[in-house]
């Protein structure tokens, strides 16, 4: 990983409120602050642009505005600026593949109608398809001075669970934060309630003998949806960062994630970093120095 932030910015509202972020999260970690812009070329603006002039006056409008939001971040900040004609989350993707940043940094535009149950399609296909880390910000809250630096990291310990506590472990030691382990028990058994303690229990000493602090908790609630908790949690915890794997599951042609992600980053009002599986026999396709398996599924 490089020590840059990729901010895609459409100059709508959610993205700008991004912008307080990327400058939270570049005081944590003194990383460049990259603007994005993107400029779709749908089938009336390809009418428009009849020419390479037409481009290129478009692309110079583009970053004059950049160029404004540069000057609202302040000279306490290292900024530069990039325009790229093409679809979002396919320039998106690119870029970050080409710069390997530290993660890619998105205001999630909500339809007020349908925010519980859909995500920006431009969010969405990031998220599922970039190998960088995404965080995602929903909402108009502003990070808080009085915040504190921890990372939630909910975990459903009946599956594999490495590479998400690899991501909480490694973003920890860059925001210099502590973590707090969640996991719901939704299940009335001795042997299962055991089960969530031994590898509650093994996810701890991996964190701690990385050096960094951590606390776990077992959330013992037959009832409310896993998202909803998670939430209420972090809220009440004043956390800058929740933790979350983004799986394969109720996914078709990867256009859905699964159930509680994406329930968790529709409602979420903590920044929400989504990671993915990673292809373990390609070493590149890790964004991280090292690799946690607190269950040691690799070392068998």
């Amino acid at each position: 990983m490089n020590n840059k932030i990729i901010v895609p910015i459409d100059f709508e509202q959610q993205s700008i409120i991004a912008l307080d972020y990327a400058k939270y999260f570049a005081n944590l970690t003194n990383a460049e602050i990259i603007l994005f812009h993107v400029i779709e070329e749908s089938g009336f603006l390809k009418r428009l642009l009849k020419n390479d002039d037409d481009r290129k006056n478009i692309k110079k409008e583009a970053y004059e505005q950049l160029e404004e939001l540069k000057k609202e971040l302040g000279s306490n900040y290292k900024v530069s600026s990039k325009v790229k004609f093409g679809k979002v989350y396919d320039e998106v993707e690119d870029f970050a593949e080409d710069i390997e940043p530290l993660f890619i940094l998105m205001g999630k535009t909500e339809n007020p109608s349908l925010k519980k149950r859909l995500l920006g399609s431009n969010a969405l296909h990031t998220i599922n398809e970039a190998d960088s880390p995404v965080i995602t910000i929903r909402g108009d809250k502003k990070p808080a001075e009085n915040d504190k630096k921890d990372i939630i990291l909910p975990l459903d310990l009946t599956k594999l669970v490495a590479e998400q506590v690899t991501a909480a472990i490694e973003f920890a030691k860059i925001l210099k934060s502590e973590i707090k382990v969640l996991t719901v028990d939704t299940k009335d058994s001795a042997s299962h309630d055991t089960m969530l303690l031994t590898k509650m229990n093994q996810v701890k000493k991996t964190i701690e003998d990385a050096g960094i602090k951590v606390t776990t908790e077992i959330i013992d609630d037959k009832k409310t949806p896993i998202a909803e908790l998670v939430n209420k949690y972090a809220v009440a915890d004043h956390a800058h960062l929740v933790v979350i794997m983004t799986r394969d599951e109720d996914k078709i042609a990867q256009m859905f994630l699964g159930t509680n992600a994406r329930e968790l980053i529709q409602t979420c009002e903590i920044p929400v970093l989504s990671v993915k599986p990673w292809d373990r026999d390609n070493d590149e396709k890790s964004n991280f120095n090292d690799f946690f398996d607190p269950f040691n599924v690799l070392g068998k």
